[in-house]
């Protein structure tokens, strides 16, 4: 089986702070730490955790290899992630957006979903699909921003889709004081 993404997709830092946030793909060595505030976003969320709804995140690493995972980090320390996998052959799907409490509303998911959309377009894709619980107001209202299209409501979910033509730039790291 070929890999969904394509593996020679190289990250260079551009510049280095104390403090800076870097957008960037994420190594299997960050895989505890992206599993964990997963977790952390869901229980916030729900003000509980329940592995059960949730069996993706039992082996984190099998269920993820072959897919795209993007962290942000603030002085090397995971506080966002987003997933990219492939969906079809035209189409990729984002799963598993969070932000750490301390860094929301202040656009690094927005950095996050930029660099999955444009690793998307990298990867010959023409769509990207998405999902979020219709009740979760704050996520609908942030993919409706962020250009997606909502294409259907079903059970509890709201479904979106993005034109990838629309991305501008590459995927790269991101320095933002």
């Amino acid at each position: 089986m070929t890999p969904a993404f394509k593996p020679d997709t190289k990250l260079t830092a551009l510049w280095r702070e104390p403090g800076d946030i870097v957008i960037d793909a994420a190594s299997s060595n960050d895989f505890a730490a992206v599993k964990s505030l997963i977790i952390q976003g869901l229980t916030e969320r729900w003000s509980t955790y329940e592995a059960a709804f949730n069996p993706d995140l039992d082996d984190f690493a099998a269920t993820y290899h072959k897919a795209l995972v993007v962290v942000a980090r603030v002085d090397r320390q995971v506080m966002g992630c987003g997933i990219l996998l492939k969906h079809s052959a035209t189409a990729a799907r984002i799963v598993r957006m969070t932000v750490a409490q301390p860094w929301q509303r202040q656009g690094l998911g927005g950095q996050i979903l930029n660099a999955l959309l444009a690793a998307a377009k990298a990867s010959g894709h023409n769509e990207v699909l998405l999902e979020t619980t219709s009740n979760w107001a704050s996520a609908v209202s942030f993919y409706l921003k962020h250009g997606f299209e909502r294409t259907k409501i079903e059970h509890d979910d709201q479904h979106f889709r993005f034109a990838i033509d629309a991305v501008q730039g590459n995927f790269s790291q991101v320095r933002v004081k």
